[in-house]
């Protein structure tokens, strides 16, 4: 961990490692700069959509989001035989659908497009991914 973050950042990195560790990708293998990244981008899109809701409802938020981008971060990175010995198959299915939905329209904006885009431009993408993914590094 980088030295300096407070408890509420902390937690969520732990949240962080620990999802991708369920799915076979050990977090000392993920930048603590990957993690602020994403830790950013499930609090801004979790502040955008609870806006008008209680506390605890942002804090679920914050939670199952650090979660979805772990179990997807992992799943990009490992290869798909890796990812499937750690997760049950409706888990696989769930997170390779993700995976597909970024492939067929890398274009969008959504907070799965960015962590691919992020995964890629660190280099940690499986092949599978570099091979159907061309990473535009000029603009």
């Amino acid at each position: 961990m980088i030295f300096g973050f407070g408890g509420k950042k902390r937690f969520y990195f732990k949240v962080f490692d620990d999802a991708a560790r369920r799915c076979g990708l050990h977090g000392s293998l993920v930048e603590d700069a990957f993690r602020l990244t994403v830790w950013r981008w499930v609090e801004a899109d979790c502040t955008h959509q609870a806006f008008h809701t209680e506390k605890a409802e942002a804090n679920d938020c914050l939670y199952h989001g650090m979660e979805a981008v772990a179990r997807l971060a992992a799943f990009a990175m490992l290869e798909p035989e890796e990812s499937r010995d750690h997760l049950s198959e409706e888990e696989f299915a769930a997170v390779a659908g993700r995976l597909e939905q970024v492939l067929d329209q890398p274009e969008r904006d959504g907070l799965d497009n960015q962590v691919i885009r992020l995964v890629l431009a660190t280099g940690r993408a499986n092949r599978s991914i570099t091979d159907r993914v061309e990473l535009d590094v000029e603009g």
